[in-house]
């Protein structure tokens, strides 16, 4: 009796250890296989662009800071991962106080180690020039004070298809598509007076893929005092 009580202790233990081995393994491998899920989703997903072609265009002033910390690596390594032959780079700066110019002259090098088409113009107008000049009926605001002022909007606005100014032209030769909406404010886009480009001229392939979708990714910077934006007013 105690013999067989013995043999069936010791059947019993094998059993419970040979569990217990098959629910650690069980565990361990449902653990190696969340991690390996969370790992994947939280990498980015290398898309292949095709045809598509991206624009990258951006509006600085007194954002030296922004540029140096961040902003510059991220352009070079986005541009450098999408491919000089399916991207262009479109800067504007206008009038900053701090060393923004210094900054973009940076990025320009950068970019031209790795041989990446770009555009980007260096203007010296201040906003206090700007707000200084004759009112010339657009853009410009009568106040409840009776002031005329610079309206905020369209100034912006012009800054912006300044810095748009490639990819129209690309429109113009037909080479990119026009955009969706019909809209092209290529008409209303002319440098500045006192800007100069610190880029070589634009060297844009002109292969039958360039005809394909085109995106474009915007940013406005706009970092440091504001005391000379007094008069520049929004709508």
């Amino acid at each position: 009796m105690k013999a067989y009580r013995y043999a069936l202790y010791r059947r019993t233990r094998r059993l419970r250890l040979a569990l217990f081995f098959v629910l650690v393994g069980w565990t361990l491998v449902e653990v190696l296989r969340i991690k390996y899920t969370l790992v994947q989703q939280s990498q980015p997903e290398l898309v292949a662009l095709g045809s598509e072609k991206i624009y990258i265009t951006g509006l600085h002033w007194n954002s030296e800071l922004i540029l140096r910390d961040a902003w510059i690596a991220a352009v070079v390594d986005l541009a450098n991962t999408i491919g000089r032959d399916s991207v262009f780079v479109s800067i504007q700066e206008s009038g900053s106080w701090d060393d923004t110019k210094g900054a973009l002259i940076l990025l320009d090098q950068l970019l031209a180690e790795n041989d990446i088409p770009r555009r980007i113009l260096i203007d010296y107008t201040t906003h206090f020039d700007e707000i200084s000049k004759p009112p010339t009926g657009q853009g410009w605001i009568e106040t409840p004070i009776g002031t005329t002022e610079l309206r905020r909007i369209p100034y912006l606005a012009k800054l912006r298809n300044v810095a748009m100014e490639p990819l129209y032209e690309l429109q113009n030769e037909g080479i990119v598509p026009p955009m969706s909406n019909g809209y092209s404010p290529q008409r209303e886009a002319t440098t500045p007076q006192h800007a100069h480009s610190i880029s070589p001229s634009p060297q844009i392939s002109t292969t039958p893929s360039l005809s394909a979708m085109q995106k474009a990714m915007t940013c406005s910077c706009n970092r440091g005092p504001t005391s000379d934006l007094g008069h520049l007013v929004k709508p």
